[in-house]
């Protein structure tokens, strides 16, 4: 008679057959690829504050002291949340004291909007081109929101 224990991801079910639990899929994916003097991170799926330190991470493990381009790869995002922004800034930041440059080449529309909402697209252009100056917000007079009977 064995005292073996089933694993921890299996039941077994009143019927004495075992069905063994499938892992959820990964939450983020990352991937690199070199090409000539670029290297290329691909992001798949969410970035959000469990996974946005990983990007951080990956990114200064196999892009840290690399002095060409860094093309972050954000075709593949579905979820994008302001921890990403700030992921997005810190690998900027360590790309950029490597002497290296980072690129958003066609990010996500999550990506972008987000991007674009809370400014940081000046920081982060999603072209890749240089920083942009703000835009000045055109001024109506007082005059303009009075309604007149």
């Amino acid at each position: 008679m064995s005292t073996a224990r089933p694993s921890p991801d299996a039941t077994v079910p009143a019927s004495g057959t075992r069905r063994v639990r499938r892992a959820a899929p990964p939450v983020v994916s990352l991937s690199v690829t070199v090409q000539r003097t670029t290297r290329v991170v691909e992001v798949r799926g969410e970035l959000d504050m469990s996974s946005a330190p990983l990007l951080v991470e990956f990114v200064e493990l196999f892009c840290g002291g690399h002095a060409g381009e860094v093309r972050l790869d954000l075709s593949g995002v579905t979820f994008f949340s302001a921890h990403g922004i700030t992921a997005l800034l810190r690998v900027r930041q360590a790309v950029g004291l490597a002497g290296g440059r980072l690129t958003l080449p066609d990010p996500a529309p999550c990506v972008r909007r987000l991007l674009d909402l809370s400014g940081a697209a000046r920081e982060l252009p999603p072209d890749g081109g240089p920083r942009t100056a703000a835009r000045p917000t055109p001024r109506r007079s007082p005059s303009a929101y009075l309604v007149s009977d």
